[in-house]
């Protein structure tokens, strides 16, 4: 038998809750589209605090009749790690049950593919780096503490770059300034 309120994936928007609705509740709303009002009236989703455990506001999303099933689907996907509560508002009883999403798995760290120019020793008027990546990358004035300039002794330059990061429209070359 299936259980009266459920999350379930979805293909298109990752999890929809289910509810499972008694005949005379069915009959009460209108089949297909519902307005934000009249789903919540029957049916609410909230993300919940991690800490006092306390649901926060119903999310906005699609309402929907099915014959005796409301499914609600999220505006924005459910949060890798989160906890949400659904609350299904039947006429005798509330019917609440918690859900957590898995975290999200863990990616390898991104490996830089090639660095240029390649040469061994420099020009004096070398200005720029160009750095790619084997994905695209987010930036940040804190990937400057990552990238360190050394001279021929294998000393490290305080303030080598100039802190300005300019990256290829598919974020995986930075290019980088001394």
């Amino acid at each position: 038998r299936d259980p009266v309120l459920s999350f379930r994936a979805n293909a298109e928007h990752g999890r929809e809750v289910v509810a499972k609705l008694p005949g005379d509740l069915a009959a009460k709303l209108p089949k297909g589209r519902l307005t934000q009002e009249q789903g919540q009236k029957v049916l609410t989703v909230a993300l919940v605090d991690d800490d006092t455990k306390k649901a926060g506001p119903a999310m906005l999303g699609k309402y929907e009749r099915n014959d005796n099933e409301l499914i609600f689907t999220p505006r924005f996907a459910l949060g890798a790690g989160q906890t949400y509560r659904a609350d299904f508002h039947q006429p005798a009883q509330l019917i609440t049950l918690d859900y957590k999403v898995p975290p999200a798995a863990a990616k390898a760290p991104p490996k830089v593919v090639k660095i240029y120019p390649t040469a061994t020793v420099l020009p004096a008027n070398n200005l720029k780096f160009y750095i790619y990546f084997d994905r695209p990358m987010r930036g940040g004035k804190e990937l400057f503490k990552q990238i360190v300039l050394v001279d021929d002794k294998s000393k490290e330059i305080d303030d080598a770059w100039l802190l300005d990061e300019i990256w290829d429209e598919d974020n995986n070359c930075l290019i980088i300034y001394i």
